[in-house]
């Protein structure tokens, strides 16, 4: 790479280089790793490097997306294991808890690893949360059949736009951030094309985990603020669920089982 030559590593990042360079380049997209106005001349004989280059973009989208087909499977069959156990509000609250824990971790990964040169530095910090990903799996399916099982009292405040808004207004504020501010790794000499496209890849990821993240840090405030929650079998309510004061929980169930609205109170010591 000349000393003036732009090298694009797949996101604006205005604070590293030339941030009045870089804000130019915001309208043309010459910041990102395809639309870079470079071609190689198509009269040059195919190198090894170009075979390297288009394998090696296979293999990182199967380790990308080999995950997701994994939860795909998985979260199924840890369902139907887990309706042989019994469900209770506090493994709801860590579950939800770890799952936040878990793609904020995943989100910080995707960023910090671009930071590194290579791609061993940008690979090896997103397979350390590989144990992460089995774990949160199980999360997931225990989520799944405790919303089968719990629902909050307060049913239009959780139906409502409310918990989504709060969500979207999360992502709409640290999205723009995280596009025009993630960091990047700037070396004096041009990486090659697969390395600098594979960064722009987990740019591109960062912003699922950072949605995802928003979203089940609102979910596991909704179940550990909410005080009431209604017993459900066969999706009809047979019962209530109520915070005790200090720690716990109270179960309520209906006296009448034939008649879901009618409830009574057990006051338990």
């Amino acid at each position: 790479m000349r000393p003036n030559e732009y090298c694009p590593m797949g996101s604006p990042s205005l604070l590293n280089g030339d941030f009045f360079e870089n804000v130019a380049r915001l309208k043309d997209f010459s910041w990102s790793v395809p639309s870079d106005g470079r071609r190689t001349n198509s009269t040059v004989p195919i190198e090894p490097e170009t075979v390297f280059f288009e394998s090696k973009i296979i293999d990182d989208l199967v380790c990308l997306f080999g995950p997701s087909v994994y939860v795909l499977v998985t979260v199924p069959i840890c369902y139907k294991l887990s309706s042989y156990v019994k469900i209770t509000m506090d493994r709801l609250i860590k579950a939800a808890c770890f799952i936040s824990f878990g793609y904020i971790l995943f989100f910080v990964l995707m960023v910090t690893s671009r930071m590194f040169p290579g791609i061993e530095g940008q690979v090896m910090p997103f397979l350390a949360g590989a144990a992460v990903y089995h774990m949160m799996t199980l999360c997931l399916a225990l989520m799944c059949i405790t919303r089968c099982n719990f629902r909050p009292f307060r049913e239009s405040y959780y139906f409502t736009v409310s918990p989504i808004r709060r969500v979207m207004i999360s992502f709409i504020i640290l999205a723009p951030i995280l596009f025009l501010f993630a960091p990047v790794h700037r070396p004096n000499v041009c990486p090659p094309r697969d390395e600098r496209i594979i960064s722009e890849m987990y740019f591109i990821f960062s912003f699922l985990f950072l949605f995802m993240g928003a979203f089940w840090i609102n979910t596991f405030y909704i179940y550990f603020s909410e005080e009431e929650f209604d017993i459900l079998k066969d999706h009809k309510s047979i019962g209530k669920l109520v915070k005790k004061e200090g720690f716990g929980w109270i179960e309520c169930l209906n006296e009448d089982k034939n008649d879901v609205n009618e409830q009574t109170i057990i006051m338990l010591s």
